[in-house]
């Protein structure tokens, strides 16, 4: 059994992991798809089905 300060440390990491790697396939996506900012808020969204898969994919990442 791990200490609470070492299973902290680990959900960090892998939080990191997640977020760096969730990052990573959706400027994939952007670039790929040619992905432009919208004229109203400036973000550049990724079609909702396409994110949960994105989303997925980051967690078997992990």
């Amino acid at each position: 059994m791990i200490d609470s300060t070492m299973e902290r440390t680990v959900v960090g990491i892998a939080h990191a992991l997640f977020i760096n790697r969730l990052h990573v396939l959706r400027l994939t996506e952007v670039v790929r798809l040619g992905i432009k900012p919208s004229s109203e808020d400036e973000n550049m969204v990724i079609p909702p089905e396409l994110d949960d898969e994105l989303k997925q994919q980051a967690i078997d990442y992990v």
